[in-house]
């Protein structure tokens, strides 16, 4: 798909690459993935302040554009490291890719300090295109929240891809067969996706069924609300169940960084014989696909609006299957979801194009950052 458009190599020089996170799992995973691809990556957690947080995101940005920064001294009032280990404003990079919205305010910081870096932002951001050189954005995400704009074709600032950027898998084929567990991914409520602790005690049900299957290992997400998060705790101890809680590792800040947590998590998925994820997460769902890892989903069918059409696609194309363990022995197909027959599963790493994504990708930030550093038009638009 993307092949013909990235034969053209605009440089073979190694790029540096300032990618700033949040902190939480699904924004490094994604700035990672790109980050490396790029160049020579550093990861940085900089966030808005507590006072600036609670601002909307436009006053934000009036704040940063009025408040002096410079390199070598502390962080301004207005930025804070969410792993408190950083105590100084991030050195010049290459490129900048930032990955949350909390985050803004440090790459509206590092981009009016230093002029010549070439923003990147991954996702939906909450402020006008424009304040960022390019937006990456999956177009199922594009369809729905630029709807009112018109068709995402035509917007500019923007590159759209069929799913969010992850990194290709480096497993081999032997490691996936010899796994011998399931790994449920819990988020939590969203606008878009609303469950609610009611149903948090239908997905601990389910998983005293998987434990006769399999070992489990339940990871609970910086999303999964406190109601949730309680009683998916009362599992913990039980045979057979395994909790990782990536918010309570993550408070304690000197036991483990942002990078540490993804590459924690990252190989908790490659090492798992199955992922179930709750359907609110369709960047981790992206990833367990392009693990090429057999993938259930629970509660799909409280989805609304670009999760809606995510999960959808992903169903109609056998990448995922929904949820559905029998209360009784059963003789199904799969246990796992036993209605029915089901057709096989299908290779989810060439289906969602990983590494070609991601070539376009870089591809058209390097074609498009030479524009704006010579002033020249690109040569190879088609």
């Amino acid at each position: 798909m993307f092949g013909i458009l990235h034969r053209r190599c605009y440089s073979t020089a190694r790029r540096s690459v300032l990618v700033l996170s949040d902190g939480k799992l699904e924004s490094t995973l994604s700035g990672m993935a790109l980050g490396r691809r790029l160049g020579d990556m550093r990861l940085k957690t900089i966030v808005g302040s507590k006072t600036l947080q609670a601002m909307p995101t436009l006053l934000q940005k009036y704040a940063v554009d009025w408040s002096k920064t410079s390199s070598s001294s502390r962080l301004p009032w207005f930025l804070q490291d969410a792993d408190q280990k950083e105590q100084t404003m991030p050195d010049r990079a290459d490129y900048v890719v930032c990955t949350a919205a909390d985050a803004i305010p440090t790459c509206l910081a590092t981009t009016k300090l230093y002029k010549d870096m070439f923003s990147v932002y991954l996702g939906f951001p909450s402020l006008p295109f424009i304040y960022f050189d390019q937006v990456v954005l999956p177009r199922y995400e594009a369809n729905t929240k630029l709807a009112h704009l018109g068709p995402y074709a035509r917007q500019k600032n923007m590159i759209g891809t069929l799913a969010p950027l992850v990194a290709p898998s480096s497993l081999s084929e032997s490691r996936r067969s010899s796994s011998c567990y399931t790994a449920v991914v819990v988020g939590g409520y969203t606008p878009y996706c609303r469950w609610y602790s009611e149903d948090a005690k239908l997905l601990v049900d389910n998983i005293r069924r998987m434990v006769h299957h399999d070992p489990v290992t339940l990871i609970l997400t910086e999303h999964t609300t406190d109601a949730a998060r309680s009683i998916l705790n009362s599992i913990a101890d039980e045979p057979g169940v395994t909790l990782w809680d990536i918010q309570q590792q993550q408070q304690q800040q000197e036991a483990s960084t942002a990078s540490q947590r993804a590459e924690m998590y990252e190989s908790l998925i490659q090492g798992a014989s199955r992922v179930v994820l709750t359907a609110d997460l369709d960047y981790l769902t992206t990833h367990a696909i392009a693990q090429s890892k057999p993938v259930y989903i629970a509660f799909g069918d409280r989805c609304r609006a670009y999760l809606q059409h995510f999960q959808r696609w992903a169903r109609d194309h056998r990448l995922t299957r929904k949820l559905r363990l029998s209360k009784t022995a059963t003789k199904a197909q799969d246990v796992y979801s036993y209605l029915g027959t089901h057709p096989a599963w299908q290779d989810g790493q060439r289906l969602v194009e990983v590494q070609e994504t991601l070539d376009y990708v870089v591809h058209e930030l390097e074609a498009l950052r030479g524009e704006k550093s010579t002033g020249k038009r690109r040569k190879d638009i088609l």
